[in-house]
């Protein structure tokens, strides 16, 4: 997944974000998820790291509004992450989708819509 730069300039955004989402599967099962993203900003592209080994990468625009993901493959299995939002003052109002694939084949997506708060990145 190669998502463009944005238009921003400086680190506005950077620093950790909690969140708290309401996840609805594919399989009709709702549930609520909350993490912690830790945001790395250089001018319009976005780093972010989700407690995953690998970096979710993207842009933001100068009114913050951002995308980010990745797309990772094991064996046959593709999984496709896309987070899209927006930054407020010190929070986010998002929706994250996960999409699996099983070759061309579409296995299930999963959409987690919610908001976060800056935090501390310091225990």
């Amino acid at each position: 997944m190669n998502l463009a730069a944005g238009d921003a300039r400086g680190s506005t955004w950077a620093g950790c974000y909690q969140y708290l989402g309401q996840l609805s599967r594919g399989s009709g099962v709702p549930g609520k998820e909350g993490s912690l993203l830790r945001v790395q900003q250089a001018d319009g592209t976005l780093r972010v790291l989700d407690g995953d080994a690998h970096p979710l990468l993207g842009g933001v625009d100068g009114n913050g509004r951002f995308r980010f993901g990745a797309e990772r493959t094991t064996g046959q299995v593709t999984l496709r992450v896309l987070w899209e939002a927006k930054f407020h003052d010190n929070s986010l109002d998002f929706t994250r989708r996960i999409t699996v694939f099983r070759g061309l084949n579409l296995l299930n997506t999963t959409r987690l819509t919610g908001t976060a708060q800056r935090i501390s990145c310091n225990p």
